[in-house]
């Protein structure tokens, strides 16, 4: 007589059985981890349509309902980013624990400057929410300097080459279209005035590490491309927001959230993912087969130039033919 209870324990003639829950395998559960950030976007997505739906914004008339749903989603970067580090466990956690705390100062800078601008409607500048959003940026470099260093065995010299060639494309745009013009801009405190080009100065910074990193030797993985994509989102992002605040065509509640929320749930997606745990190791190897992007660089650098006199012919913009020259 052979009687076995459902769900796994023998009580008469056989051995100990499992129950029929289903066995995951071990493929299985990977593909489901790698799905985990999409649904992160997804479901962050979600939240940022229902965002754009409640009414209030571009009046300056914001609903308690729309900051809770923003700071949700800029808190949410976070706490993921701590998941993904207690989940995956990556060997080389500095990087990654700067990361979060950068994150972290980011968020309680938008909590603050959305309660304080959009509900309480003080609108002092600068204020703790500007401490806290450039605070951020030293975190962030750090943590991505860190980083790298990790991936390229501090012995990378062609790319940070390559990157010196990239970034002084950049800088010649941020100089003539996003810093200068905030140098220039008349009418400001002195202490508004250097947080004002503190601002594009730290986006600079922040740009041109992620370019290193991004050009750099390195593993290459989903959660790299994760995490470069998100920064290059952040520096677009925020070098629109100057642009607009200079021609005073910015009003809350644009476009403009839905980038920063993008950001948000790309650096939040680059943690969940489980190839984050090889994003700080280094390098087998050096990289070969770049002369693309390197190409690419000399070519942006060689065409920036007439580029920029091409752009500016016409403007009375003193401050661009120096810095072109």
């Amino acid at each position: 007589m052979d009687v076995r209870i459902r769900f796994g324990i023998a009580t008469i003639g056989g051995g100990v059985e499992e129950g029929n829950r289903p066995k995951i395998s071990l493929r299985e559960r990977l593909r489901m981890q790698h799905l985990v950030p999409w649904a992160y976007i997804v479901s962050g997505s979600a939240i940022a349509a229902i965002y754009y739906l409640i009414p209030g914004g571009r009046g300056g008339h914001f609903a308690v309902e729309k900051v809770a749903l923003y700071c949700l989603l800029s808190v949410s970067a976070a706490v993921v980013i701590a998941v993904g580090v207690i989940r995956f466990r990556p060997d080389k956690r500095a990087p990654w624990l700067l990361l979060l705390l950068s994150q972290a100062v980011y968020a309680a800078g938008d909590i603050t400057f959305y309660i304080r601008h959009d509900l309480l409607k003080l609108t002092a500048y600068p204020s703790i929410s500007d401490v806290l959003y450039l605070l951020h940026y030293p975190v962030l470099v750090i943590a991505l300097a860190w980083m790298i260093r990790i991936r390229s065995r501090g012995r990378d010299l062609l790319a940070l080459i390559d990157t010196g060639v990239v970034v002084t494309v950049a800088a010649l745009f941020s100089w003539i279209f996003v810093i200068a013009p905030q140098i220039h801009a008349p009418g400001e405190a002195l202490l508004a005035h250097l947080t004002s080009v503190a601002y594009p100065i730290g986006d600079f910074a922040m740009f041109s590490v992620a370019i290193w990193l991004f050009i750099g030797s390195g593993r290459r993985t989903r959660s790299f491309y994760f995490l470069i994509s998100a920064f290059i989102l952040l520096f677009v992002t925020d070098t629109i927001y100057v642009l607009q605040q200079v021609h005073g065509t910015y009003h809350p509640g644009n476009f403009l959230d839905a980038m920063w929320v993008g950001y948000y749930l790309l650096f939040g997606a680059a943690a969940l993912d489980p190839s984050m745990h090889d994003l700080a190791v280094p390098s087998p190897a050096t990289d070969e087969g770049r002369s693309f992007g390197r190409y690419a660089g000399l070519t942006m650098a060689a065409v920036a130039v007439p580029a920029l006199l091409l752009i500016e012919q016409g403007r009375n913009t003193p401050y661009v033919f120096p810095v072109l020259a």
